[in-house]
């Protein structure tokens, strides 16, 4: 047989379980937009990355031309010295 003491503390238990609850899904969310937040950061770093790697590709072959047009021109003086 149950009692007002043991019916009210059930009840109390009751809310507290329903509040815990509430909590946990409100850290979830929490926690999922803190993710894509993060996600969100790291696609743009992806991007920055990205251009900056095309960059110093085109930096490459501009450095690659000018090596290989220094060649030939030393090659052209050189046969011309001959």
């Amino acid at each position: 047989m149950t009692t007002v003491n043991d019916d009210s503390r059930l009840g109390r238990l009751e809310g507290r379980v329903e509040e815990q609850s509430v909590a946990m899904q409100e850290s979830r969310q929490d926690v999922r937009s803190g993710f894509q937040q993060v996600n969100a950061r790291i696609e743009r770093l992806e991007a920055r990355a990205d251009q900056t790697n095309s960059r110093i590709d085109r930096l490459f072959l501009a450095f690659l031309g000018v090596g290989a047009a220094q060649i030939g021109l030393l090659i052209t003086l050189l046969l011309r010295g001959v």
